[in-house]
């Protein structure tokens, strides 16, 4: 009987050897199948996204394109706006005054200013203030000078210095023809403050201006979106290139199985 079961067992355990075998190589190949599957699948996973990327690139260089006809075409209609209501408004004929008042102003103050420098008084204090000036720069580099003397030298030096510029300012501010031309001056332009913010109100109102400024960010909108689906497209192709590497690096571990 012992002698039986000997003979027997060896024969039993080839039988089960020949029943495993096919299961395992059923394995093999189910995981080999699967891999396969998934990198086909990565692989077109892959192609859609490359072409979605070229298109995405495509639209986003068309979008771009246009993007500066849109800015040029709000950049005329403001330009058009600011034209008719400023003309409207009176901004330009205002403008216009002020101009011709500063040159009036300009033309005082620099026949003043001629005549001012030509007086005894003025040349009498600019000679005192050339003098005065290569006295400051002794004191300053005179060492055996104490602190205090070079100070109250320094200011008394000074003084005499800033002179010929204190003369001109108050003959200038003391002159009642440019005193009164300043103050036009200064009217015109304050009316010119008070319609500049009119005529930007206009120009922004402007049937031509709002077109274009619709226009214009849709077509920023378009580049906007453009570069999204370009993004996402990258995303999606740098994705499936990571599976296909995966896969492929996988493939023959699947196959050894």
């Amino acid at each position: 009987m012992l002698n039986l079961r000997r003979q027997f067992l060896p024969a039993l355990a080839v039988i089960l050897t020949a029943v495993a075998l096919p299961s395992e190589a059923a394995q093999t190949k189910t995981a080999a199948a699967k891999t396969e599957a998934e990198l086909a699948a990565a692989k077109k996973a892959a192609t859609d996204a490359q072409h979605k990327l070229t298109t995405g690139q495509q639209e986003l260089a068309k979008a771009e394109a246009a993007h500066p006809a849109a800015l040029a075409k709000l950049q005329h209609e403001r330009q058009r706006a600011t034209q008719e209501h400023g003309g409207k408004l009176g901004l330009f004929q205002a403008s216009s005054e002020r101009t011709a008042l500063h040159s009036q102003s300009t033309a005082i103050f620099d026949s003043l200013v001629t005549a001012i420098k030509v007086s005894s008084e003025y040349k009498s204090a600019a000679e005192a203030a050339a003098t005065a000036s290569d006295q400051l720069k002794e004191v300053r580099e005179n060492a055996a000078l104490d602190d205090a003397t070079k100070s109250k030298r320094t200011s008394e030096l000074s003084a005499i210095i800033r002179r010929p510029a204190e003369i001109e300012r108050q003959q200038l501010d003391a002159d009642p023809k440019l005193r009164e031309a300043r103050q036009k001056e200064g009217e015109a332009a304050k009316k010119v403050a008070g319609i500049q913010p009119q005529v930007t109100k206009a120009v922004e109102a402007d049937a031509g201006v709002l077109s274009a400024l619709k226009a214009e960010r849709e077509s920023a909108g378009h580049i906007a979106k453009a570069r999204e689906h370009v993004a996402l497209a990258q995303k999606e192709l740098t994705a499936a290139q990571a599976t296909i590497a995966h896969d492929t690096a996988a493939k023959p571990k699947a196959k050894k199985k």
